[in-house]
């Protein structure tokens, strides 16, 4: 018996130093939470524009928690449903319809409980006579005879294609003093003729007219061009006969399609090296100036088949004006 006293202490002596051996064991560490929410995705689907049915992407500015969409002409914006991409785990509100006729804030909550709102701003495109009607509403003075109820295709100063798609508008000699930024949103014009108005500037957003191919702006007053006018990657003939204009700016050599300048009877000092850019150029009209020298980069343009340079102050010509193998 006293044995089994010894032999049962010595066990219980055993089992106590092990136990006081063995390390505490730690608890399992919490899941660390996201904390992304940032917008990733914004956009309308199934948007009718001229009978075609398109999406329409919401553009992003992460730096200005905003976005912006701008909407066909006519669409109703007060039951408008975005799909919107956000980081998984995150929710966003506030969901289903909405309507955009104000901006709304979107904001993202990310899982860890933190959030990053966000302005939305919808707008609707202008119509083809809206924008007209504006150009009409800008000059009090002028002789258009524009009506909101008129149909567009009675307006003999406006041409459309066969899908009712302005291509075309004959606005000269009707006292026009400022052609308003709308006008940049006649993507698909191709001609425009503005000629024998009081014009002293163009808005920037005429360099919007990716279509715009002949524009006629003689007998205005414009003392200078915007360098938006760079943008116009169609243009063929620009006509700026009998303006006020006393330089160009460097971006006129951007005019890749440029067949024709006429700038004669203006104040022009000089010509910016970029004319020699214009690969296309075969006719340039630079007489009644007061031109003392021209750029060597004339030389340059090799296409030229026609200079007309009368009635100018020019003392001599570049020796680079000898490269014009295409001068007649």
């Amino acid at each position: 018996m006293k044995t089994r006293l010894v032999i049962l202490g010595m066990l219980l002596g055993l089992i106590i130093a092990c136990s006081k051996d063995e390390p505490t064991p730690t608890p399992d560490p919490e899941p660390i939470q996201s904390s992304e929410k940032q917008m990733t995705g914004f956009r309308f689907t199934g948007i009718e524009n001229n009978g075609v049915t398109v999406d329409i992407p919401g553009e992003i500015d992460e730096q200005a928690k905003a976005i912006t969409a701008k909407m066909p002409s006519g669409t109703v914006i007060t039951a408008l449903e975005p799909e919107v991409g956000i980081p998984n785990k995150a929710v966003y509100e506030p969901t289903g319809p909405q309507d955009f006729s104000t901006p709304i804030n979107y904001t993202v909550t990310a899982e860890d409980g933190t959030s990053r709102t966000y302005l939305v701003t919808v707008g609707v495109a202008l119509s083809q006579k809206d924008i007209l009607l504006l150009i009409a509403a800008a000059n009090p003075g002028n002789t258009l005879d524009w009506e909101e109820t008129d149909n567009l295709s009675d307006w003999e100063e406006v041409i459309l294609d066969g899908n009712g798609i302005l291509i075309a508008l004959h606005i000269g000699d009707r006292g026009l003093n400022v052609m308003p930024p709308e006008i940049g949103q006649l993507g698909s014009l191709q001609r425009l003729y503005l000629y024998g108005n009081n014009l002293t500037s163009l808005p920037p957003e005429i360099g919007q007219l990716s279509s715009l191919e002949l524009v006629y702006l003689r007998d205005n007053s414009l003392s200078s061009l915007p360098a938006e006018i760079g943008q116009l990657g169609s243009l063929k003939v620009l006509s700026l006969t009998n303006n006020a204009l006393g330089s160009l700016p460097a971006e006129i050599g951007q005019l890749g399609s440029l067949v024709r300048l006429v700038l004669q009877l203006n104040s022009l000092g000089s010509l910016p090296p970029e004319i020699g850019q214009l690969g296309s150029l075969e006719e340039l009209y630079l007489s009644s100036n007061d031109l003392s020298s021209l750029p060597a980069e004339i030389g340059q343009l090799g296409s030229l088949v026609r200079l007309v340079l009368q009635l100018n102050s020019l003392g001599s010509l570049p020796p680079e004006i000898g490269q014009l193998g295409s001068l007649e």
